[in-house]
């Protein structure tokens, strides 16, 4: 907090104590981690550790080359404080949009919303917590489906560290599960997982995963699902992350009638997943997270 141009990298053991450290840590602001080397031989090898160590330091480094990232506000922790004429908590206060930028938006609206879906990497909890925490009531209308790279263990804690933060119902997806209004649903890591139109409702479907486990859950998988299962009652979102997955999924959700908003470049840590999105032309709104809040919440006021 005293150096807010400073970035913290966490490195942590594949344990449970080793991941609640590293999860608090970027709660309370670190950009990133990464795992061990095992000397079981279950994780990356040394040379692949050291090479993903230094392909994140330089993402970082060409971030703060452009720019300054300024790291969301952890919930609770806004700058502005309770709204004059609601006296709601900061979290929930309004910032409205520009004209231009709230049609665009509502011109992208196609249904009402039944879904809502984020992904992210690089930053992305800290991103999550705090959209979400912005939405404050609308959770209770619509489950939330999060994809946010992180491996298995970080995902089960990041489901009780939302459940606590928010108090609403968070769950680490198992598969099987019927989604329903009011709940938040973890996509599990070094997994991915689909949604399914089962009836009148949407289960979760969990496929083992393969290839690069740095990129699971897949988002473009997610949001790819959600669009086949949802049409245009989805609203998708893009967070701070390295890479370009989320990419084809947005061109999905956009090609169904779904709305895209991706995080703006000044407020992401890294700006490779949002970025990707942005570059689709797909994206109904780019902005930071108080302003992807108040995007969401302008569709509910007109749906």
């Amino acid at each position: 907090q005293k150096s807010p141009e400073t970035r913290v990298r966490g490195v942590s053991s594949l344990s449970q104590r080793g991941a609640d450290v590293t999860l608090k840590c970027l709660m309370r602001g670190a950009t990133d981690y990464l795992t061990k080397p095992s000397s079981m031989g279950n994780g990356e090898s040394p040379a692949a550790f050291r090479a993903s160590l230094l392909t994140r330091i330089r993402a970082l480094g060409a971030r703060g080359a452009t720019g300054s990232a300024g790291a969301p506000q952890p919930a609770g922790m806004s700058e502005a404080g309770p709204d004059e004429k609601s006296g709601q908590p900061s979290a929930w206060a309004r910032r409205k949009l520009a004209p231009d930028a709230a049609a665009s938006v509502l011109n992208a609206v196609h249904a009402r919303p039944e879904v809502l879906i984020l992904g992210a990497s690089t930053g992305g909890p800290q991103a999550i917590t705090a959209l979400l925490d912005s939405l404050g009531p609308l959770l209770d209308d619509i489950p939330v489906i999060i994809a946010q790279h992180m491996p298995s263990i970080f995902t089960q804690m990041f489901a009780a560290h939302l459940k606590r933060q928010l108090c609403v119902d968070a769950f680490e997806i198992d598969g099987g599960e019927t989604l329903k209004p009011g709940c938040i649903y973890v996509c599990r890591g070094g997994q991915n997982t689909e949604i399914h139109r089962s009836g009148e409702g949407l289960t979760a479907v969990v496929h083992p995963g393969g290839g690069d486990t740095k990129t699971q859950p897949s988002i473009d998988m997610l949001f790819s699902s959600v669009a086949r299962a949802v049409g245009p009652g989805v609203i998708a979102i893009a967070l701070t992350g390295l890479g370009s997955d989320a990419a084809a999924g947005a061109t999905a959700v956009a090609r169904a009638k779904g709305v895209v908003m991706a995080q703006d470049e000044a407020s992401s840590i890294v700006w490779g997943i949002p970025g990707a999105v942005s570059r689709t032309g797909t994206c109904a709104l780019i902005e930071d997270i108080q302003g992807l809040a108040e995007g969401v919440r302008l569709i509910f006021e007109r749906t």
